[in-house]
């Protein structure tokens, strides 16, 4: 078992969690695709947060809600948020 399978998802970075939105109901009915932005992230980023880092769980959990927020079409499948509090 991988290491980022014993994290919860929400915490994990965003192509995971759209890897694992397979019944996810999407903006324009596909998912999003974040190649060109993960690519210029690696290039651009001042800095490389340590993954399990609480600086690297931020930006995961913060990248995951964007997308989240942006694409997928119900608030019941978001997995960054307690559906039950917000």
């Amino acid at each position: 078992m991988s290491q980022s399978t014993n994290k919860p998802l929400w915490i994990q970075d965003r192509d995971t969690v759209i890897e694992q939105s397979v019944d996810a109901q999407w903006r324009d009915s596909i998912p999003p695709d974040y190649t060109r932005t993960n690519n210029f992230l690696k290039q651009e980023s001042q800095y490389n947060h340590l993954e399990g880092s609480l600086e690297g769980i931020v930006q995961n959990l913060v990248r995951a809600f964007e997308m989240e927020a942006s694409f997928k079409t119900n608030p019941q499948q978001w997995v960054s948020i307690v559906n039950e509090k917000f």
